[in-house]
């Protein structure tokens, strides 16, 4: 019977690739390439195509680079709507993201922005590297938008936590991502990049047997290079506040320092805490959580590094690796989705 299903999934898989590939590969829309130009400036990159935007109702089965089709929609963004693709000539899935045509100002180069963090990001040298980066495809503009291609992931954390039924992950899922995900921030920062936008919906596993027990970080576009090295523990800081949330600890509403109203959303919750710390509320946080004495040395560690202090990113490995038994640290039982069954 699985035999069967995944033959069936196979023959499926092919045969999409061929309607593709027979029907709307030979598309002849004009496209600025962003890879390979060396006479394009920036500007003229954004200018390029202005002059005709086609509606985003008539992008679906529009091909990029003569090989991406353009495929339903996933979600839309403020500034980007992102779509399904295929790639013809390996049949594979990928995730085009779409910025809309009327963003401008500084915000219009976000997309170029995230497209050179991935570049430097998995450059040849992580051909080694265990590392959770998604492979970027192609960047480009057509019909009026700027555009990026990359590796289709599969469920995010938040959605993880969803399928649970219990909108909670349990200690030893949460210590085993925390695990993963620090050897990939320590990758990211030594690269010499700060996320700045840290969420469950940013971290997802892999999209196949071999990577669905790894935890890949993307979405790059609010990186910048980092300022001051004792700065990358806000990104460290942002993922123990969504570890939190992973265990269904529930974030009490809070008073804007900036406006005075009050938050209830947990976005903007962490947000506000990432601008103005709060070590009670943060206590009230982990508290809830299945264990608290972990978050207590994970938090303390990072507000207690001075200035001057890097952050070892093993000590803070080690902190999580105390929710795990023997029997759970060896490699083969180290699997995300393993300690969810």
């Amino acid at each position: 019977m699985v035999l069967n299903l995944i033959h069936f999934a196979l023959a499926c898989v092919l045969a999409y690739t061929i309607f593709y590939a027979v029907h709307y590969r030979d598309k002849n829309d004009e496209e600025t390439d962003l890879n390979n130009s060396t006479e394009t400036t920036s500007e003229e990159i954004y200018h390029a195509d202005m002059s005709h935007v086609i509606p985003e109702e008539q992008l679906m089965h529009r091909v990029l680079d003569k090989r991406f089709v353009i495929g339903e929609i996933i979600t839309v963004g403020r500034v980007a709507t992102i779509r399904k693709g295929v790639d013809v000539t390996t049949g594979s899935n990928v995730v085009i993201k779409l910025a809309h045509p009327d963003v401008s100002g500084e915000i219009a180069h976000f997309l170029e922005n995230e497209y050179h963090s991935y570049l430097l990001l998995r450059t040849e040298d992580t051909a080694d590297v265990d590392v959770g980066i998604p492979h970027v495809f192609h960047f480009g503009a057509y019909g009026g938008y700027t555009f990026l291609v990359m590796e289709m992931l599969g469920s995010t954390l938040h959605d993880l936590k969803e399928w649970t039924g219990k909108n909670k992950l349990f200690k030893k899922t949460i210590a085993k991502i925390a695990m993963q995900a620090i050897d990939t921030f320590d990758y990211i920062h030594s690269k010499g990049v700060m996320i700045q936008d840290i969420d469950a919906k940013n971290m997802a596993i892999g999209n196949s047997m071999e990577t669905m027990n790894k935890i890949y970080v993307f979405d790059f576009a609010s990186s910048i290079p980092i300022p001051q090295e004792h700065m990358v523990k806000s990104d460290l800081i942002g993922f123990g506040l969504v570890l939190l949330d992973l265990n269904g600890v529930e974030f009490p509403t809070m008073t804007s320092s900036s406006t005075g109203q009050i938050i209830t959303n947990t976005d903007e919750i962490v947000e506000q805490l990432m601008q103005e710390w709060n070590e009670n509320y943060v206590k009230e946080l982990y508290m809830q959580s299945d264990i608290p004495e972990i978050f207590k040395e994970y938090f303390d560690y990072l507000t207690s590094l001075k200035t001057d202090e890097h952050v070892d990113y093993k000590v803070l490995k080690v902190t999580f690796m105390a929710a795990l038994t023997p029997a759970d640290l060896k490699k083969e039982s180290l699997g995300i989705l393993d300690a969810m069954l």
